[in-house]
C-alpha cells in the first residue's frame, strides 16, 4: 500500500527525480559559494555575551586581565574591543526593553551606558556606589 495514495508508480518517480536534481543542484550552488570563516582567539572564556535583539552585535565584559567590552558588529565572526574612558567596568547589563541600549557598570560613582548598541559609551554618574548581586537590576536609570 502507497503512502501517496493519489500518486501513481510513474508520478513518484518524476517526483523522486525533481527531488534528487533539485539537491544536485544545490550541492553544485554550494560548492561555488565558499563559506568565510574567521577565528579571534581569546585568552579565556567569554563569559555572559549577549545579541541586541534584531541585530547581529553582541557585547561582553572581559574582566580577566583589564576590564574591556568586546563588540562584535557580524554574530561574532569578528571583535573590537571598546575599553573604558577610566574606571574599573565590573558588570555589563542589556537594557530590558530597549535593544539599542546597554549599561556597563564600575565600582565607583562613574559608569557608561550605550545607546547605540556598543559602538560608543557615554559616562553618567551615580550619587552612591553600585551595589552588585548575581540578579540584573530591576531599575536602569534613563539617559
Amino acid at each position: 500500500m502507497s503512502y501517496f495514495p493519489s500518486l501513481s508508480w510513474g508520478k513518484m518517480g518524476l517526483v523522486t527525480g525533481i527531488l534528487q536534481f533539485n539537491l544536485l543542484s544545490s550541492c553544485d550552488a554550494a560548492e561555488e559559494t565558499r563559506i568565510k570563516s574567521s577565528i579571534t582567539e581569546f585568552k579565556f572564556q567569554p563569559s555572559k555575551p549577549f545579541y541586541f535583539e534584531n541585530s547581529n552585535v553582541v557585547l561582553f565584559l572581559d574582566t580577566q586581565d583589564s576590564p574591556v567590552i568586546w563588540r562584535s558588529k557580524d554574530e561574532g565572526k569578528t571583535w573590537d574591543n571598546k575599553t573604558s574612558p577610566s574606571g574599573s567596568l565590573d558588570k555589563l547589563y542589556q537594557h530590558p526593553f530597549d535593544d539599542q541600549k546597554a549599561i556597563a557598570l564600575t565600582k565607583g560613582l562613574t559608569h557608561y551606558v550605550t545607546k547605540n548598541r556598543g559602538e560608543s559609551w557615554q559616562s553618567f554618574q551615580t550619587p552612591l556606589p553600585a551595589s552588585f548581586s548575581n540578579d540584573p537590576p530591576r531599575c536602569i536609570p534613563r539617559h
